[in-house]
């Protein structure tokens, strides 16, 4: 059975997407600021390219309000490093799923 999807739902999904990504955007965006995190313009767009972004609290109870907060910013996530200033901002990095064979 092969699947085929219309043109033009492909270009709804795809706008759609798009927009998804700017709100995310703007909703790190306006985190950021609201914790004292204002990077210029060129930083920031680093920031928001990376593919996960690591801001560190000092409590894991801490790291999971805030994660639910931005629940909806998968590339978003508090890490508990309690030696790093409170809301260091650090390119995460995603592991990869290893397969185990069983």
């Amino acid at each position: 059975m092969k699947l085929v999807v219309k043109k033009k739902c492909l270009q709804e999904l795809t706008a759609l997407d798009e927009e998804i990504r700017l709100l995310t955007n703007r909703k790190i965006t306006s985190f950021l600021k609201s914790i004292g995190k204002e990077h210029d313009p060129r930083e920031l767009a680093m920031i928001l390219d990376w593919p996960l972004i690591a801001i560190s609290v000092p409590q894991r109870s801490l790291a999971l309000q805030l994660n639910k907060l931005l629940a909806n910013c998968p590339n978003v996530i508090f890490v508990v490093e309690e030696l790093d200033e409170l809301f260091t901002v650090k390119q995460g990095f995603k592991k990869r799923r290893v397969r185990k064979d069983r």
